[in-house]
C-alpha cells in the first residue's frame, strides 16, 4: 500500500509541474489578441484582458503594511488538530538611494565593473530597504508537548543595513533572562565574518573535488533539458483546464478608498484526474522505472474517487488604478479517502496470488506426471529426514519463539493501528489570507527603544550559545 501510494503521490506532484498557459497568439475566439493564451474561464473579453494585465504587471509597492494569516484544521483518525501561523509586517523601499548609486556608476561599462562595484550595489540595495516582521505560530496541543510549548513568537527588523531580533521569547523558554532583549548586528559585518573563514585554497579544493565531467556528459545534459522542458514548457489547453476549473469575476469592492476588481478561481481536484490531457502529462512525467508499476486509468479513477470533494478556491482583489494585489485568499478543502487505493491494491494482490496458485498447481501436476515409483520413494525418504531434522530444531527454537511472541504481538498491534489509520478518511481545511494596507504610504520602520547594536561576534554567540531545554506544557 505504501509503495503504491508513493507512486500515486509522484503523479500528483507531476501535475504541479504543468503550466496553465500556452505560448503563442490568441485565435479569433472571445479572448483574442497578442501574447500567451491564458485560461479565462467564462470571463468576457474585457475582463480577461484586465485579469491578464493584473497577472503580468508584477508590481510591488514602494512601501506597505501586510498580513499573512494561515489557519489549519485537520481531522485525522477521529482527532481534530488546529494550528495558526500569523505574520504581520511592513517594508519601506527608498528607490532614491538605489537610483543615486546607479547614476554614480552609469558611465562605468559593465565589463569594467569590479567585484567591489557589485558589493557597493548590494550595499545600496540593502541600505535602501527597511522592514519589520512579526510571526506568531500556534501549534495544536497534540504537537505542543514535543517542543515544550504551544505558541512561539519571532520579531525581526532590518533598518539602515542593521538586522535585529528579539530574543526575549527564547530566553523565557530557556529560563535564562541573561540574553533577553532586542539585539542587532551590522549585516555586512556579519557577512564578512563568513567570508573571512573562506580562503582561495578552500575554493580551489572545492573545484577540484567537484565532478565537472558530469555536466559535460551528453546524457546528463539531455535529462536536464528534459526536466527543464517538463517544468516550463508543458502546458495545458484552456479548454482542458475548463473541465476542472472555473474563473469568474465577482462584484467590485471598496477597500481603504480603492476600487478593487475581484476574481475567483475554483479548482475541483477530483475532476483533474478525469482529464485525459492531464493524465498524459502526468504519465510522461513519471520516471521510466515507475511507469510499468502504475496503471494510469485505474490510478486516475482511484485518485478521483479518493479526492472527491477536494477543492481549491482562490480569490484575488486588485486595485483597478495601480494594479497592485490588495488582498488574496486561498481556501483548500482537502478530503482523502484511502479506501479506493486499498481496493485497487487488494485487487492487484488477489490477481497476483491467483496467478501464482495456478502456476504452482501446474508445476505439481507436471512433476507428478513425470515422477516414477523409485523417484517418488526417494523423495518421500528425503522428506522424512527433513521432518526429523525440523523436529529437532523445533525444540531448540522453542525458547526463542517464546521470547519473540511478545514482540510479534506488539508489532501486530502496531500494524493494526497503522492499517486503521490508513483506512481513516482525512479532512484538512487550510485558509490562507494575504492583505496589504497603507500601500505606498507606509512610513519608515522604527526600532524598539531598547534595541542594542552589538559586534557581529557577540551576536553570533547570542544566537548559538544558549542551550534551550523544552519545559513541561
Amino acid at each position: 500500500m505504501r509503495k503504491f501510494s508513493l507512486l500515486l503521490l509522484i503523479l500528483v506532484m507531476a501535475l504541479g509541474t504543468t503550466a496553465f498557459a500556452q505560448e503563442g497568439r490568441r485565435g479569433d475566439g472571445p479572448h483574442r489578441g497578442r501574447g500567451p493564451v491564458q485560461f479565462c474561464g467564462s470571463l468576457s473579453e474585457d475582463d480577461c484582458d484586465l485579469y491578464q494585465d493584473f497577472q503580468t504587471a508584477l508590481q510591488l509597492p514602494d512601501s506597505t503594511d501586510f498580513e499573512l494569516n494561515t489557519d489549519i484544521i485537520a481531522l485525522v483518525d477521529g482527532a481534530e488538530f488546529e494550528a495558526n501561523i500569523n505574520a504581520t509586517g511592513s517594508y519601506f523601499y527608498d528607490i532614491d538611494v538605489v537610483e543615486a548609486y546607479l547614476e554614480s556608476v552609469e558611465d562605468v561599462p559593465l565589463i569594467d565593473a569590479s567585484v567591489g562595484d557589485f558589493v557597493d550595489f548590494l550595499e545600496s540595495g540593502i541600505d535602501a530597504f527597511d522592514a519589520e516582521l512579526f510571526v506568531t505560530v500556534e501549534l495544536p496541543p497534540q504537537a505542543a508537548f514535543m517542543v515544550g510549548q504551544r505558541e512561539f513568537e519571532l520579531s525581526l527588523w532590518l533598518v539602515d543595513s542593521e538586522g535585529y531580533v528579539d530574543l526575549t521569547p527564547a530566553s523565557e523558554i530557556a529560563g535564562d533572562p541573561s540574553f533577553a532583549g532586542v539585539f542587532g548586528v551590522d549585516v555586512f559585518d556579519l557577512i564578512n565574518i563568513g567570508l573571512e573563514e573562506i580562503t582561495l585554497g578552500d575554493v580551489f579544493e572545492a573545484l577540484e573535488d567537484a565532478d565537472m565531467d558530469e555536466f559535460s556528459d551528453p546524457e546528463f545534459q539531455r535529462q536536464f533539458q528534459q526536466q527543464f522542458e517538463n517544468q516550463f514548457q508543458q502546458q495545458l489547453d484552456p479548454e482542458a483546464i475548463a473541465e476542472f476549473a472555473t474563473l469568474t469575476r465577482l462584484e467590485d469592492e471598496e477597500i481603504d478608498g480603492m476600487t478593487v476588481a475581484v476574481f475567483q478561481t475554483v479548482v475541483d481536484l477530483a475532476a483533474v484526474f478525469e482529464n485525459e490531457e492531464i493524465l498524459s502529462l502526468m504519465e510522461d512525467s513519471l520516471p521510466p522505472e515507475a511507469r510499468g508499476e502504475v496503471d494510469m486509468d485505474d490510478a486516475a479513477d482511484a485518485l478521483a474517487e479518493s479526492l472527491d470533494g477536494t477543492t481549491f478556491t482562490i480569490t484575488e482583489k486588485y486595485d483597478v488604478d495601480s494594479q497592485f494585489l490588495v488582498e488574496s485568499e486561498v481556501i483548500y478543502n482537502f478530503i482523502f479517502d484511502p479506501a479506493p487505493f486499498e481496493a485497487l491494491e487488494d485487487g492487484g494482490m488477489m490477481e497476483a496470488e491467483s496467478a501464482m496458485g495456478e502456476m504452482e498447481e501446474a508445476v505439481e501436476e507436471g512433476m507428478e506426471g513425470d515422477m516414477d515409483a523409485d523417484m517418488e520413494e526417494a523423495v518421500e525418504e528425503a522428506m522424512d529426514e527433513e521432518m526429523a531434522t525440523e523436529e529437532a530444531m523445533d525444540e531448540e527454537m522453542a525458547t526463542e519463539e517464546a521470547m519473540m511472541d511478545e514482540m510479534a504481538t506488539e508489532e501486530a498491534m502496531m500494524e493494526d493501528s497503522m492499517d486503521e489509520m490508513e483506512s481513516e478518511i482525512v479532512e484538512v481545511d487550510v485558509v490562507v489570507t494575504f492583505t496589504r494596507s497603507n500601500i505606498n504610504t507606509a512610513g519608515p520602520i522604527e526600532l524598539p527603544e531598547d534595541a542594542e547594536l552589538i559586534p557581529a561576534d557577540d551576536f553570533i554567540d547570542l544566537l548559538t550559545g544558549p542551550q534551550t531545554q523544552p519545559v513541561d506544557f
